[in-house]
């Protein structure tokens, strides 16, 4: 399973953010969406890429634990919930050392980064992205 965290996840208040997490059970790896949108346009134009090639993309496994300590490193003077139970485990999928470059690979050529965008920038960008907006959990 690939998740992608979306910004309007972190729309919520800080104040509801357990009730959040508690409500959506989530582990996978993550891929940051300009990756998967790099991919996607890789796929279309990129001579190298054949018809029916199927690029997985997986960046880093994750869960809420480590959304958490992303959470609670860029936002100190915040309380939040405490980790869950560590049972809950990390995305077992992998992606072969070939399969990987090529992705990349991809991605330098049509992005010009080197690897992929963390995890820890994802979520950065997305709490960037929506400051001053506060959605109420509980009027969901």
């Amino acid at each position: 399973m690939v998740s992608i965290i979306s910004p309007e996840w972190f729309c919520y208040s800080f104040e509801n953010l357990a009730n959040l997490i508690h409500s959506i059970h989530f582990l996978g790896c993550q891929v940051n969406v300009q990756d998967v949108a790099a991919l996607h346009v890789a796929a279309v134009l990129d001579p190298d890429v054949q018809s029916g090639d199927r690029l997985l993309a997986a960046a880093e496994p994750f869960d809420v634990n480590v959304v958490l300590a992303i959470l609670r490193r860029q936002h100190p003077d915040r309380q939040f919930m405490e980790d869950l139970p560590s049972s809950q485990g990390l995305c077992l999928a992998t992606i072969g050392d070939e399969d990987r470059d090529r992705l990349l690979g991809l991605l330098k050529k049509w992005t010009g980064r080197e690897g992929w965008i963390s995890l820890e920038q994802g979520v950065r960008e997305a709490i960037r992205s929506m400051e001053g907006l506060v959605i109420d959990a509980s009027s969901r």
